[in-house]
C-alpha cells in the first residue's frame, strides 16, 4: 500500500513537472513573439510608405492608360509596379504569424489586397501594352476603359489599408483597427493619388461605391 502511495506522489510530482515545463515552453514561445512584433513594428512605418508608394505607382499607371488610351506601338512599353524583391512582404508576413489573431488578420487582409491589385493591374497593363494592345477607347473591348477604372477598386483600398496602420506603427495608439472606408477618405485618397482629376464623376462614383460597399476585391468589371 505504502508503495501504491509513493507511485502516486510520484506521478503526481512528474505531471506537475511536465505542467509547468510545459507553461514555461509556452511563455518563452509567447515572449518571443512579442519581440517579434515589437521589433516588426520599428520598421512597419518604413514598410507601409512602401506600400503607399507603391499604390501611387499603381495610380500613376492607371492614369497613363486613361489619359493615353491608343498606346503607339512604337513607344515605350507601360512598366509595371511591383514590391517584388522589397522586404515588406516578408515583414508583413512575420506580423500575420506572430501577432494575435484580430490583429494578425488585418495585415492578412492588406497582404491580399496587394496580391489582388498586383494580379489585376499586370494583366491590365499587359493588355495595354504594344504589340498586344487593344483600344482602350473601345468599351466593348476587354482593356476598355471601365477596366482600368477597375483595377483602381483594389489600388485606393490598398493605400487606405496601409495609412491606416501608419497610426499604430507610430505608436500613437495601441490597438489595431480593421480598416474603414467613408467617402470623404476615399475622395482624399483619389486627391492625394493624383487621380481625382483623371476621374469623371461617375468613375469616383462608382469607385466609392466599390469600397463603401466592402467590395474592392470583387466589384463588377461593367460599367454602371
Amino acid at each position: 500500500m505504502v508503495a501504491g502511495i509513493l507511485a502516486l506522489i510520484a506521478g503526481i510530482i512528474s505531471v506537475r513537472a511536465i505542467f509547468k515545463q510545459t507553461e514555461a515552453h509556452e511563455r518563452q514561445a509567447a515572449e518571443r513573439r512579442d519581440r517579434l512584433v515589437r521589433a516588426y513594428r520599428a520598421s512597419l512605418s518604413d514598410d507601409l510608405a512602401l506600400v503607399t508608394n507603391y499604390a501611387k505607382s499603381s495610380a500613376g499607371a492607371a492614369h497613363e492608360m486613361l489619359r493615353v488610351p491608343n498606346r503607339p506601338i512604337t513607344t515605350t512599353p507601360l512598366n509595371t509596379p511591383s514590391l517584388e524583391g522589397q522586404p515588406v512582404i516578408d515583414h508583413l508576413r512575420m506580423l500575420i504569424e506572430n501577432h494575435d489573431a484580430r490583429s494578425g488578420e488585418v495585415f492578412a487582409d492588406l497582404l491580399g489586397c496587394y496580391q489582388v491589385q498586383h494580379y489585376r493591374l499586370a494583366g491590365q497593363i499587359d493588355l495595354y501594352n504594344p504589340p498586344s494592345f487593344r483600344n482602350l477607347a473601345d468599351p466593348t473591348g476587354i482593356s476598355s476603359r471601365p477596366n482600368v477604372i477597375f483595377t483602381l477598386f483594389a489600388t485606393v483600398a490598398l493605400y487606405l489599408r496601409a495609412t491606416q496602420l501608419l497610426p499604430w506603427a507610430r505608436r500613437q495608439v495601441e490597438t489595431i483597427e480593421a480598416p474603414t472606408f467613408d467617402e470623404k477618405s476615399i475622395i482624399s485618397a483619389l486627391f492625394q493619388m493624383g487621380l481625382f482629376d483623371s476621374l469623371n464623376p461617375e468613375e469616383r462614383k462608382r469607385i466609392c461605391e466599390a469600397l463603401l460597399t466592402d467590395k474592392p476585391l470583387t466589384g463588377r468589371t461593367d460599367s454602371r
